[in-house]
């Protein structure tokens, strides 16, 4: 029998001849249950790890080019004037309310659903996001270079299923005109997967450093309380609309260096203010829309403590 005869009866027959076989593999290796599982895993393995490169990549590359100028660093010896006797507090309200706006702007936000994605199911994305600011007040004026009536961030996140409806994230926030980065780390528990007419109902807490000014430690916090849908479409589509409650948290500690006042009579000075710290509350309303491997969402957050909004855009991968 030559080979293409060969070839057509192991097709018929289910079979793989020799000639099909690696060297190191035989029919016995192939009769093995481990040995298609693990096939299996690499034809899906290798296309994840692709995208998942290529959307890393695309924020690597985003992220650097962003933090060239830095108008929007804060300074906050402005706030301190040792020629007059404003007190403390006042200073601590101000810094308060500047580090309320930059927290929204940089700090954690939901976007996506809280359904379970299950022990192997991962997605990435890069996002952008534009929130509110209130230039024309004195603190902004007193702590940027250059104050701006909007703030513009764009984040890379990856979020990987766990078992038991556990999900674990990480993220990576730039502030746009700033060289502040925000390093987070989220974990989420769908406490209920949705089927028919029930949604999905779960919390997700997260957590996000501040780096990139030596003179303060800060620290942003949320917990989200969220229900979402997942809304197939002919098969090729699915819609997911979700709606959170969020309640959150800052922490704000000036590490100041002493100051020369303008009056050359008056002696170096280390200003002293308060660690600030706020809560705030929030609520989300967002949309994904996932076809084959590709997501993209948006997602709009309305601060309730300060009266402004954040709008974030997504577009990435889901395997």
């Amino acid at each position: 029998m030559d080979k293409a005869a060969s070839v057509g009866q192991d097709a018929a027959t289910g079979t793989a001849g020799p000639h099909l076989l690696g060297p190191d593999m035989d029919r016995r290796d192939m009769d093995r249950p481990d040995m298609h599982r693990r096939g299996r895993d690499q034809q899906r393995g290798e296309p994840r790890a692709q995208w998942l490169g290529r959307i890393l990549a695309l924020g690597l590359l985003i992220l650097p080019s962003l933090a060239l100028a830095a108008p929007l660093d804060v300074h906050f010896d402005k706030f301190y004037d040792a020629s007059t006797t404003a007190t403390t507090r006042l200073q601590n309200d101000q810094i308060k309310l500047l580090m309320r706006e930059i927290g929204l702007a940089i700090g954690p936000r939901s976007s996506g659903p809280v359904y379970s994605q299950g022990a192997l199911g991962m997605d990435a994305a890069v996002e952008m996001s534009t929130s509110g600011a209130k230039a024309d007040n004195d603190y902004w004026k007193k702590a940027v270079d250059s104050p701006q009536s909007s703030l513009s961030s764009w984040v890379i996140r990856a979020r990987k299923g766990m078992p038991q409806s556990v999900q674990l994230g990480a993220s990576l926030t730039h502030l746009q005109d700033s060289n502040l980065y925000a390093a987070g780390v989220d974990f989420q528990a769908s406490l209920i997967d949705g089927f028919r007419y029930v949604p999905d109902f779960g919390v997700r807490g997260s957590v996000s450093g501040v780096v990139g000014n030596s003179k303060m430690d800060f620290l942003i916090g949320a917990v989200d309380v969220a229900v979402s849908k997942n809304f197939g479409i002919m098969g090729v589509l699915s819609l997911q609309p979700w709606l959170a409650w969020s309640p959150g948290f800052m922490y704000v500690k000036p590490n100041l260096e002493p100051i020369l006042p303008n009056d050359k009579s008056l002696k170096m000075v280390l200003p002293k203010f308060n660690n600030v710290t706020d809560f705030t509350q929030r609520a989300s309303i967002g949309l994904r829309v996932v076809s084959y491997r590709v997501q993209v969402g948006v997602e709009l957050i309305r601060s309730f403590t300060d009266d402004l909004n954040l709008i974030t855009g997504k577009i990435g991968a889901v395997f």
